[in-house]
């Protein structure tokens, strides 16, 4: 019990600290030398007045004010305690899928931050930094180096060719469609996942992230009734969904292709 109440503690105060990044990191890469991820403190994007700590306890203090700031009532947006409570749920079914290794259960939680993280700047932003692929790509490689998800020759062989790969058939199907198929940060973020779980996820994650996005674009526009031809399309959480079915889910060894009861 005691474990279980430090993996939601370490999760809400990790969730609390993505939100800053989403919100930050791209005003950084911009230009922006005003702020970091440190300064200015924590404060109300309505009116500017700096938080107390009894403001910025996740979750907890956006339920106790209702949603609203606690010195102009503003309403803050949904998406803050959203981030922490997906932050601890990705955390603790990572523990159930992986109790009691250790060490395959921090590696899904630097995916899951990497991914919640990736997620929302993209929804923002239409954007995925490189910062973030790359060190994604980076640390499965360090990773796997001792004993992960799959072998060290497997985790680089499977980046550099998802990464040959996506680039080409994105590609060829720009100058067919006259218009970019699959987005750079895309191509980099599907390459960090090949380095973490290898090649054999990535035909999986990819037809499902395809799909699950089509069908939010479909639901999107069924509902605003406008035409999304040409807008950027997000597919960063698309990816990070299929990622969490894959591991989480539709397998119960992901790695070796047994299928989950539940699904059966």
């Amino acid at each position: 019990m005691f474990f279980w109440l430090v993996i939601v503690f370490v999760s809400t105060v990790v969730g609390s600290f993505l939100n800053v990044v989403i919100c930050r990191l791209p005003l950084i890469l911009s230009g922006r030398t005003d702020i970091s991820l440190s300064f200015p403190s924590s404060h109300c994007p309505l009116c500017g007045n700096l938080l107390k700590k009894r403001h910025i306890i996740p979750v907890l203090s956006y339920l106790y004010y209702k949603g609203k700031c606690a010195w102009c009532g503003g309403c803050i947006s949904l998406r803050y305690p959203v981030v922490e409570i997906l932050v601890v749920l990705l955390s603790v079914l990572g523990w159930e899928r992986f109790c009691p290794d250790y060490y395959l259960f921090i590696g899904w939680f630097i995916i899951s931050v990497f991914s919640v993280t990736v997620s929302f700047i993209d929804l923002d932003t239409k954007k995925i930094p490189d910062v973030l692929t790359w060190s994604l790509l980076i640390i499965g490689i360090v990773f796997n180096l001792n004993s992960g998800f799959v072998s060290l020759e497997e985790s680089v062989s499977s980046a550099i060719f998802v990464f040959i790969l996506l680039h080409l058939f994105s590609s060829i199907m720009s100058w067919a469609c006259k218009k970019q198929a699959i987005g750079g940060g895309d191509i980099k973020f599907f390459s960090a996942i090949a380095a973490w779980f290898g090649i054999s996820c990535i035909p999986f994650i990819v037809f499902s992230s395809s799909l699950m996005t089509l069908i939010a674009i479909f639901i999107v526009k069924s509902k605003d009734g406008g035409n999304l031809s040409g807008m950027k399309i997000p597919f960063a959480p698309g990816i990070s969904l299929a990622v969490a079915l894959y591991v989480l889910g539709v397998y119960a060894d992901p790695f070796s292709m047994d299928m989950h009861p539940f699904f059966l």
